[in-house]
């Protein structure tokens, strides 16, 4: 399987401040494991070649996915920026229901905005989708 990636782009692709080793080890709530640090480190590094840019985000991908690592987290925890959110994408995530909580059962529309704060800020064991969709009410309204 060929990339056609270059380099400046996988660079800003997996930008971080790799000086900052909390930052580092901790994507806010998505840790690190000891080799998907290495490959950031190798990705980043400066004498890297694009061959083991390529190589080392492609493994990075794996790993993340092997754990089950949503993009939105990625993008969540690192602080990178999202494209902005369509109407649309509002319009699916306030359509969904809440599964848990005094609130089971209602649309997310329904549900009031400091409840779905708490929700995404100390229900750890949630799915992706509804802390995606408790994501995108929160940032749209």
């Amino acid at each position: 399987m060929q990339h056609c990636f270059s380099e400046s782009y996988l660079r800003r692709l997996w930008t971080l401040e790799v000086n900052d080793q909390p930052q580092l080890k901790m994507w806010m709530h998505l840790e690190l494991k000891p080799m998907e640090e290495k490959l950031i480190r190798l990705a980043l590094d400066p004498a890297a070649k694009a061959n083991e840019i390529v190589t080392s985000v492609t493994k990075l991908v794996s790993y993340l996915r092997a754990r089950g690592v949503s993009a939105a987290e990625v993008f969540r925890a690192s602080k990178l920026s999202t494209p902005s959110t369509d109407n649309g994408e509002l319009a699916r995530a306030k359509a969904m229901r809440m599964p848990f909580g005094k609130h089971r059962h209602k649309l997310l529309r329904d549900v009031p905005l400091s409840y779905l704060r708490w929700a995404r800020d100390n229900c750890s064991n949630m799915n992706a989708d509804l802390r995606d969709a408790i994501g995108i009410i929160l940032k749209g309204g």
